[in-house]
């Protein structure tokens, strides 16, 4: 089952990251939290997003990868995926956050 990790930075603030059963890091958030319940709150968020096709932005990197991010309603920027070699193993990976990230587990590191 797919999981949600919090971890804590070097500089005590807190990050999250989304992993398969297999341990393979699917999407990380883009900024730190200063509090384990700021995190815990922002993991709320991209589940509440997530369940909503139109929060999946899919995008290129200039070398061909493809990523997605996961946007709130109004906007802002909840989660970013890692890189994909191909489109169909993004839009896959995204499927699979869409059917799976409100029942993902947490985790604590």
């Amino acid at each position: 089952m797919e999981r949600f990790e919090i971890s804590t930075k070097s500089n005590g603030e807190f990050q999250f990251s989304l992993k398969t059963e297999t341990n393979e890091t699917i999407i990380t958030c883009e900024e730190s939290f200063r509090s384990f319940r700021d995190c815990n709150n922002a993991i709320l968020t991209i589940r509440k997003a997530a369940v909503h096709e139109s929060a999946f932005e899919k995008q290129r990197t200039h070398d061909g990868h493809y990523f997605f991010r996961i946007r709130t309603k109004n906007g802002d920027v909840a989660g970013i995926s890692r890189l994909f070699d191909a489109e169909l193993l993004c839009n896959n990976y995204m499927a699979l956050v869409q059917s799976t990230i409100t029942r993902a587990a947490m985790t604590e590191y």
